[in-house]
């Protein structure tokens, strides 16, 4: 029996402004642009939700001072949880989660893409294309850099290790 406000027009501010939450039901969408340029929609025939963009790139900012970008999703057990976070505060992309990198998706490194990692259907590989030195470096003290394979019955062994605690290169199985 009380009156409340839900929609203010403000002529002033040249904006309208909702005082109560705004549901759009199943399969309506939310159209933004002139052209219908960005669209929100959920769909009730597979049960997804869609931000869509149509033109132009779809930009996605933090203007809040030292704060982050969180993308969350379900954890296989009925809660949330954290796999990636774009950090403010210490300008790094961090992965909480494991990344997976199906055969032949090649993760690069370098503006040219100077660095490349990836496992093609049968082999591994780190390739280093067309600039510098591939430098392999521990800068840990005392420790050391192991070189380990299949040993032939089911596991594995170190082959060789640079030491760098007694300044050697030890090598463990005889060629």
């Amino acid at each position: 029996g009380t009156i409340a406000n839900y929609l203010t027009i403000d002529g002033n501010l040249e904006r309208n402004i909702f005082s109560k939450s705004l549901r759009l039901l199943d399969d309506v969408q939310l159209d933004i642009g002139s052209s219908d340029d960005f669209r929100i929609k959920h769909t009730s025939a597979n049960n997804a939700t869609f931000i869509q963009n149509f033109t132009g790139n779809l930009n996605i900012e933090q203007y809040a001072d030292d704060s982050d970008i969180i993308f969350r999703s379900d954890d296989g057990s009925g809660g949330v949880t954290t796999y990636f976070k774009c950090k403010g505060d210490e300008t790094v992309t961090q992965f909480v989660q494991n990344t997976n990198h199906q055969d032949n998706a090649k993760a690069t490194f370098g503006t040219g893409l100077d660095l490349e990692i990836y496992h093609d259907t049968s082999n591994s590989y780190v390739t280093a294309k067309g600039t510098g030195d591939l430098i392999i470096q521990n800068t840990t003290d005392d420790k050391d850099i192991i070189f380990q394979s299949d040993d032939g019955s089911g596991g594995t062994t170190e082959y060789f290790r640079v030491d760098g605690g007694e300044n050697r290169i030890v090598y463990s199985v005889d060629g």
